[in-house]
């Protein structure tokens, strides 16, 4: 776990490059912030990552 209690902040987390990193990250031990403009991609992201044995934290859904 090279990134254990290390913190990123992931933009594009929502598809390609940045879903990628966010899942990288992610089981190297980071804590990730996944940013994207798309809310829906972003929280299957996170339900794929939960799925894998990854905690989660929500936050509201925002204003479209």
């Amino acid at each position: 776990m090279r990134l254990h209690a290390r913190t990123a902040i992931i933009t594009g987390a929502g598809s390609g490059f940045g879903a990628a990193m966010t899942k990288r990250f992610s089981q190297e031990g980071a804590r990730v912030l996944a940013c994207d403009r798309d809310f829906d991609a972003v929280e299957r992201l996170c339900e794929e990552l939960v799925s894998h044995g990854r905690s989660r934290s929500t936050s509201p859904e925002p204003t479209r």
